[in-house]
């Protein structure tokens, strides 16, 4: 999991680790550590493309550590497991005063949201790489075209040279008799 904060451009110098400082919500915390501290955030009012590059680009290379972790898959239901023992233990904390038909219908839901959230970013994911995939598909198919162009270029021009080469040595063969005729 990575956490995505927006606004960045309302922290003006301060980072986001400045920030949250000492007071940084035991939640928050516990859900830092459970994405190993993979967090990034975007300034979402910058005109600046370098700063939109380099905010993707840390944000793709935390995906690709995350796909790294996970043998390849966006999500493992290690981490599932993982997110639901602090979610369970953050919900019972604040549901203790309620009655167990109350908890029950809540977890019920929770579960379903978790489940939708889950799919939602894991389809998220997985159309952002299929999108990536077949652009560099692209790419590659577009550069072998272009060599294969190149080099039909190059086999005319070789084959013009080799015929005007081949037309130069008979005029001057022609030339050399006609001079040994003369003479």
């Amino acid at each position: 999991m990575i956490v995505v904060f927006t606004g960045g451009d309302q922290l003006g110098d301060e980072t986001l680790e400045d920030y949250l400082g000492d007071e940084c919500p035991e939640p928050l915390q516990k859900l830092f550590e459970v994405c190993k501290n993979r967090r990034v955030v975007f300034d979402n009012r910058t005109k600046e493309i370098h700063k939109k590059a380099e905010q993707l680009q840390k944000l793709l290379k935390l995906v690709d550590e995350v796909l790294e972790e996970n043998g390849g898959q966006p999500y493992t239901h290690v981490f599932f497991e993982e997110m639901k023992k602090l979610r369970h233990q953050e919900d019972i904390d604040s549901l203790r005063d309620r009655t167990r038909q109350e908890i029950s219908e809540l977890r019920e839901t929770m579960r379903a949201e978790q489940e939708k959230e889950i799919n939602r970013i894991t389809e998220m994911i997985g159309s952002k790489l299929r999108e990536t995939i077949e652009r560099l598909e692209q790419q590659l198919a577009e550069e072998q075209a272009s060599r294969k162009k190149a080099e039909e270029i190059a086999v005319a021009a070789q084959r013009r040279s080799n015929d005007e080469i081949r037309k130069l040595r008979e005029e001057l063969q022609k030339t050399s008799r006609r001079s040994c005729t003369i003479l």
